[in-house]
């Protein structure tokens, strides 16, 4: 899976998102990988355009489904949410 791609606003359509699918896939690829797979957003036509012209297809539609568990509100220092450790860091 292609994960979580985001291009700061004022650094789109410059190639940056192109330039990472295409890193990500040739990793993959270098591990064995025979599909690419990603998720997006159905309102976000930009990014429906972008892979298709990298020569992605619809497979599939999901449905979302979501359910208030806590205020909702947003704390910025935390990303919204208390953090959890994670067994892996990349700094």
């Amino acid at each position: 899976w292609l994960h979580a791609i985001r291009i700061h606003p004022d650094h789109r359509r410059n190639g940056i998102g192109t330039m990472l699918n295409e890193h990500g896939c040739s990793w993959a690829r270098d591990r064995g990988a025979l599909v690419a797979r990603l998720m997006i957003e159905d309102w976000n036509e930009p990014a429906h355009r972008q892979v298709t012209k990298l020569g992605y297809r619809v497979v599939s539609h999901w449905d979302w489904a979501t359910k208030p568990v806590g205020s909702g509100e947003v704390d910025p220092r935390t990303n919204g949410g208390k953090r959890v450790p994670g067994e892996e860091r990349l700094s």
